[in-house]
């Protein structure tokens, strides 16, 4: 079968060579898309032109768009439903908004260009409620002019979607009276002309869409199975399938034509699609047989095989064929990609050599042409011999140099072949010499070519030229001369040895013959020799004469030249930049109408001389390639002209060549932002047209912008030029040749419109533009708000300077009052000193008339109470003595600092008696105190008043920091230059990261570890200081809570003090200074204990008070005051009198503000907070008198604020009145609850508190269950405080207080209700008779029935009772 196919396609194509009587085929050489073109798949089972003119080609694994120079390709992404459903593509259209629509192996979805990403598609199947998405393959897609879409699927039937529809709808098939669904439509058509709508249902037949009724209905079912349908003209239906070719007539609803696979009819069975081409013939692809074509007017078939031939497709099974808008062919095949068969293509035939054919061009690579008197066409190739083309058989004879044979062709390279008048065929050979060709018995006579003036041999013979004269002429290379050929001596000789190397002749009209070398043009002089040079500077590769007599002259690498032969000199040259293909003119021909056609390096020119122009044309035009060759070029006797190159020959008719007036569309296909795609920054589209994207805003920081865009030229895009221009931004245009792409980088904020333009084929400029606009907006720093902010901040800097400005006047007015002043200052700091020092002295005064008085008062008294108090005021007067002299030796250490009294005394005798100063506090305080010093005569210069002040500050503060039964030792040792004198003691240690700080002025260490001790911070600064002062070094190591040990370096001798005048050795008197601060730190006794007989608590009426401070003499003070009237408790902190004060429960405590740890606040927080202790009122005793001391107190419960110094008096009365207040508030209570005359005042608070409190227990007296939370929750209080209140006014606890107003009811019963004593106690909720009466005698003092006597006299009288009772 495919024998007869395939003889009836030869048939069919010589018939067509001999109407033609050229060898051109029907059908344009095919172009190849596939996989190494970027496709994503060889098969492709459907093609698409969208509106905007791009191919869309669907495989089997993914979706390609096509601009003419690269694939887009779209696949289906994991987990990104924007992708395609899946790669397996089935069907693509675009509806009437230009959205195209999708048809996958899993669904439809519609592409979104402007984004670049998928929707899918929902729709309602038959009886269904909600829409679902369309999961199913559609083999078809369709829409009407009106917008209404029509997806043909397999399993799910017709869905039709109209244009304001959000969903497609399943369309029933009418099967009798019911209404089928799930049906498999294969294909649809839509006939605009009639509005109809067909559908072949597979298994069913033709069906026809009724859109009045929403459903469809058979119409014929003779044929079963169909893969296509195609509407022609008429509006007869073209019906493809698994049997043929079938031609619907809906007038007689009868098939009127059947083409099945057989000779003369369908190259394959199984038809796959169906197109009409320009001429209206019908393209039918086939599985298996590749194209056949109908032509519609004769009936006949044509074929296009599969193969690798020009004119074959690459694949047998043809799937999709469309036409485009310049009516090319795309074939989309199965395993063969994308065959494309353009006519814009099939102006050029191109003839070339096949190696696997005998009847063929006998080499690709063209030298030369020469059409004989017979009409055969002789072709010289490089390496190949010469071949005879017979174009009316289409036979080649190839002739080729045969070693030992002289009658073959001297060699195989012919550069040029001539027929002289006597008809005999000359052929000159590069390497081999001229032959004489003898066309009947195909043999080769050869000629030398001898210089006779060398005697050698010039085999490179490179043109053959006949003249006017009937003179052939012979011209060879390589130092070779011009040969004409003596026909009496039958051979070839030198015309002139000067004229050498010649590559192109011509003798003009005039009869003047040119020639031309590889530098000059050379006017030969035939009669004298007398040659003129014109040095072009380029190889003369062709001299032509037109028909108009102008001369031109071809230059390799010169462009074209027009040449004034007269005047010898060039009239105008032209070249690439007035639009020549290449500046190497190897050959001119002209056609009939006067165009010149130039053979180049790179492409093909015609030249119009009326206009200057050229028109370029290249490989993508069909030609053989872009490269031609030396002397291949011929004008036939038919007016067509013959090129040759590298890849072949070209023949065509000049005439023929039509100009393209077809000017593709520019779009821009890329836009990346910051290397983004635009689709991946959205935001930026500002908007968007069905064209694409036309306008874009973008952030500053993002503005580096990218774009690829492209005219759809799918003929010859490399012939496409492109300029583009920023408008804002760039200058001029940018004109980039071929180049796609443009990039900016650091744009401006601005607006600016993106410019593009292009060319069309013919080089012809596009007046419509590609627009876009580009908006690029501010940095925050360059928005206008910015430009307010440094508005506002230049003014603001302004302000600022002017400020400044004035400032610094008023600091030199400052400065130079401060220099005016400095003196007075001076004054005043010197009499500060001295007031100070005056006024220190001031207080020495009045305490020593206190001291001594008391003192001698004390040796009067004997041991009373009078006595005690005197030696408290002797202490504390001795102490206050001892803190004056501290300050005044402060402020004498910093007024004299550097004025030293140096005398020589022993350092032992200092240091012993400075050691002796503490030996009676250590003796009390069981503290291990030593002495250690070896050299009793130990010599010293110093000043020995500052050196006592120094070690005693040192002892001073071990002995502060040292606990009782701890241990200091006091160590002096030698080295001869210097004495090292070290305090350790065993306290609690110096924390590390305290440092160098400890020594600074008024530093005092506050760690919580660490107890606080009283002193100003200034001991160790002082030390630091007078050491320093003696040259001398002080350091310290310290351990927390290993002690520390004080290092002090004093040199011996006197040179270290330079010239200090030494003064006589100091007396050996004591340091009355010392003795005096040391008298102010005495040991304190320790008061007796107050002693009872263990029962005072208990059944003493006296009231308790509980005294709290760490100052023990304070302490005991307090004691004596109150011993009197109270039973005292004491404690030294505030953690000992929280103890304290929870196992004795005070009526009254009294707390300092300041201790150790737990301070005052604190304390009193803790007892407020209590349940227990909150009612028991509470004192602060502080020195200090601030208003934030007194608030805080208040803020954390204090009763009353006591400042020192205080009056006895005044501490007893304070204390007093708030014991009386709340004696008051308990009596209130129990007068309420007994139902005695109150005629108490307390406050409204307390009144309506215990008022509600009663009203809420007499409310709940028949509860059980009645109890403290229940009345808390009835209060709206909590628990605790609720417990405090009550404590506060009753005195009882929360029982005892809901039991006392039970028995207050039971009263109350009692006297104004006739119950009897079980009844009543039953009625107030006590249930115990015996408990009831002995609680009701204990809260009155009368039995129950002794109360119902006395005041039960007449029901219905109140009374009330006006006697004292008892608790």
């Amino acid at each position: 079968m495919k024998r007869n196919i395939l003889f009836s396609f030869y048939c069919v194509v010589l018939s067509i060579f001999l109407l033609t009587g050229i060898t051109a085929n029907a059908v344009p050489p095919v172009k190849r898309l596939g996989i190494e073109s970027g496709l994503s798949n060889n098969s492709v089972r459907v093609v698409y032109q969208d509106k905007r003119g791009f191919i869309w080609m669907g495989t089997y694994d993914g979706l390609n768009y096509y601009d003419g120079k690269e694939f887009k390709v779209f696949r289906n992404k994991l987990n990104d439903s924007t992708s395609i459903p899946h790669n397996y593509i089935y069907s693509l259209h675009e509806d009437v908004n230009h959205n195209l629509w999708v048809g996958t192996g899993q669904g439809v979805v519609k592409y979104n260009s402007t984004y670049e990403n998928f929707s899918p598609l929902y729709g309602y199947l038959l009886r269904a409620k909600q829409p679902v998405k369309v999961t199913i393959n559609a083999t078809g897609i369709q829409s009407s002019v009106t917008g209404t879409l029509f997806f043909a699927t397999n399993g799910w039937g017709l869905l039709v979607k109209q244009p304001n529809d959000e969903y497609a709808r399943e369309v029933p098939l009418l099967s009798g009276n019911s209404k089928q669904g799930s049906y498999n439509a294969r294909v649809v058509a839509v006939d605009n002309t009639s509005k109809k709508v067909w559908v072949f249902v597979a298994g069913k037949g033709l069906c026809l869409y009724n859109e009045q009724q929403g459903n469809i209905t058979l119409v014929n079912s003779e044929v079963k199975v169909a893969n296509c349908m195609l509407l022609n003209k008429s509006g007869e239906l073209w019906i493809g399938g698994e049997a043929g070719l079938y031609l619907y007539d809906p007038a007689t609803n009868r098939y009127s034509k059947h083409y099945t696979e057989h000779a003369g009819e369908l190259s394959g069975q199984e038809v796959m699609t169906l197109c009409f081409d320009k001429q209206q013939n019908l393209w039918i692809g086939t599985e298996g047989g590749a194209i056949s074509i109908l032509d519609n007017a004769t009936g006949a078939f044509a074929y296009i095989n599969s193969g690798q031939e020009k004119d074959q497709v690459s694949s047998e099974a043809v799937y999709s064929i469309i036409r485009d808008t310049e009516n090319r062919m795309w074939i989309g095949t199965i395993k063969g990609g994308c065959n494309v068969f353009d006519e814009q293509k099939n102006n050029f035939l191109t003839v070339t050599s096949d190696p696997y054919k005998t009847n063929t061009l006998s080499s690709n690579f063209i030298y030369s042409f020469f059409e004989d008197k017979d009409g055969d066409i002789l072709i010289g190739t490089e390496g190949g011999g010469v071949s005879v083309w017979n174009r009316s058989l289409n036979t080649f004879k190839n002739y080729r140099y045969q070693s030992g044979n002289i009658s073959s062709i001297s060699h195989n390279i012919v550069s040029s072949i001539l027929q002289d008048y006597t008809g005999a065929l000359w052929m000159a050979t590069y390497g081999g010499g001229i032959n004489r060709f003898k066309k009947s018995s195909g043999s080769f006579e050869r000629f030398r070519c001898i210089n006779d003036a060398t005697g050698e041999e010039n085999r490179n013979a490179w043109l053959l030229y006949e003249d006017k004269a009937k003179t052939l002429w012979a011209t060879t290379f390589i130092n070779g001369p011009l040969y004409f050929f003596d026909r009496s001596l039958n051979k070839f000789v030198v015309f002139d040895q000067r004229v050498n190397d010649l590559v192109s002749l011509l003798e003009d009209s005039k009869g003047q013959l040119w020639g031309g070398n590889t530098i000059s043009l050379i006017r030969i002089d035939r009669k004298n020799n007398q040659h003129q040079f014109y040095n072009l500077g380029k190889p003369v590769r062709a001299i032509f004469e037109d028909s108009k007599k102008n001369l031109w002259i071809g230059l390799e690498g010169g462009g074209l030249v027009l040449f004034d032969g007269h005047k010898g000199s060039i009239k105008k040259r032209y070249s690439s930049a007035d639009g020549l293909c290449n500046n190497a003119v190897l050959n001119i021909e002209e056609d009939a109408k006067g165009f010149l056609w130039l053979s180049t390096f790179n492409g093909l020119s015609r030249f119009d001389q009326a206009t200057s122009t050229f028109k370029n044309f290249y490989e993508s035009d069909g030609l053989q390639s872009n490269q031609f060759s030396y002397n291949a070029s011929y004008k036939l006797r038919s007016g067509e002209l013959l090129f040759g190159g590298i890849n072949g020959f070209n023949v065509f008719v000049p005439e023929k060549i039509t100009q393209r007036t077809f000017t593709p569309p520019l779009y821009i296909t890329s836009i990346l932002i910051n290397n983004k795609s635009v689709s991946e920054v959205s935001d930026y589209i500002k908007e968007a047209k069905g064209s694409g994207i036309s306008e874009l805003r973008v952030p500053f920081k993002e503005a580096v912008l990218s774009f690829e865009f492209t005219a759809l030229e799918y003929t010859s895009p490399e012939k496409i030029s492109y300029a583009y221009y920023l408008d804002g931004w760039d200058k001029n245009w940018n004109y980039t040749g071929n180049i796609r792409n443009i990039n900016y980088n650091n744009i401006k904020e601005g607006s600016y419109k993106l410019r593009i333009r292009s060319t069309n084929a013919n080089g012809d400029w596009n007046t419509q533009e590609t627009v876009l606009a580009i908006t690029i907006l501010p940095p925050w720093y360059r928005t206008i708000f910015a430009y307010l902010l440094y508005l506002v901040a230049a003014g603001s800097l302004v302000y600022m300077f002017y400020r400044y400005r004035l400032q610094q006047t008023r600091l030199t007015y400052k400065v130079k009052l401060a220099e005016l002043n400095a003196e007075k200052e001076k004054e005043i700091n010197e009499k500060r000193q001295s007031f100070f020092t005056n006024i220190t002295h001031e207080f020495r005064t009045p305490l020593t008339l206190i001291i001594n008085p008391v003192n001698d008062l004390l040796k009067q008294e004997e041991k009373t109470e009078a006595k005690e108090e005197l030696n408290v005021v002797y202490r504390n007067a001795r102490r206050l003595l001892s803190l004056v002299d501290q300050l005044l030796l402060f402020r004498k250490t910093e007024s004299e600092t550097g004025k030293l009294r140096i005398s020589s005394f022993n350092f032992y005798d200092l240091s012993h008696d400075v050691y002796l100063y503490f030996k009676q506090q250590a003796k009390v305080r069981h503290i291990d105190y030593t002495f250690i010093c070896s050299n009793q005569s130990l010599a010293f210069f110093g000043d020995k008043t500052q050196l006592e002040i120094v070690f005693y500050n040192l002892l001073s503060n071990a002995f502060k920091y040292t606990p009782d039964h701890g241990k200091i030792s006091f160590s002096i040792t030698d080295d001869g230059t210097s004495i090292y004198t070290q305090v350790t003691d065993s306290g609690q240690g110096v924390p590390e990261h305290i440092g160098d700080r400890i020594f600074e002025k008024f530093y005092q260490v506050k760690e919580e570890n660490v107890p606080v001790k009283p002193g100003f911070g200034i001991g160790l600064y002082l030390v630091k200081q007078l050491v320093e002062e003696h040259k001398g070094k002080i350091s310290y190591k310290s351990k927390e809570g290993g002690g520390t040990s004080f290092m002090v370096q004093l040199k011996k001798g006197k040179a270290h003090f330079g010239n200090v005048v030494i003064q006589e050795a100091a007396a050996k008197n004591e340091n009355l200074l010392l003795t005096e601060i040391d008298a102010g730190i005495e040991p304190i006794p320790v008061a007796a204990k107050q002693t009872t007989d263990g029962l005072e608590s208990v059944v003493s009426e006296k009231p308790s008070i509980l005294v709290t401070d760490d100052n023990v003499q304070l302490r005991n003070y307090l004691v004596q005051v109150f011993r009197t009237d109270f039973i005292v408790h004491e404690a030294g902190s505030a953690e000992e009198g929280l103890k304290l004060a929870k196992e004795l429960q005070p009526d009254v405590i009294i707390s300092d503000l300041v201790m150790e740890a737990m301070t005052g606040l604190d304390f009193c927080k803790a007892v407020k907070e209590s349940q227990v202790l909150g009612h028991i009122p509470f004192i602060l005793i502080t020195g200090t008198d601030s208003p934030e001391s007194k608030l805080k107190g208040i803020e954390y419960g204090a009763d009353d604020y006591i400042t020192k110094p205080f009056e006895k008096d005044m501490l007893v009365a304070r204390v007093q009145s708030l014991l009386k207040k709340q004696e008051n508030l308990q009596k209130y209570f129990y007068n309420e609850i007994t139902h005695q005359q109150n005629s108490l005042n307390i406050s409204g608070e307390y009144k309506e508190f215990l008022e509600a409190c009663i009203a809420v227990v007499e409310r709940n007296l028949d509860r059980d269950d009645f109890n403290i939370q229940v009345l808390a929750t009835e209060m709206g209080m909590s628990h605790s405080k609720l417990y405090k209140k009550i404590k506060t006014i009753s005195g009882q606890s929360a029982n005892a207080f809901i039991r006392f107003i039970r028995l207050r009811k039971a009263a109350e019963l009692f006297i104004n209700s006739d119950y009897n004593i079980n009844e009543t106690a039953f009625y107030v909720g006590i249930k115990d008779i015996k408990y009831f009466r002995e609680q009701f005698a204990k809260t009155f003092g009368m039995k129950p029935s002794e109360y119902i006597e006395k005041y039960r006299k007449n029901l219905g009288k109140n009374y009330k009772l006006n006697e004292k009772v008892k608790k």
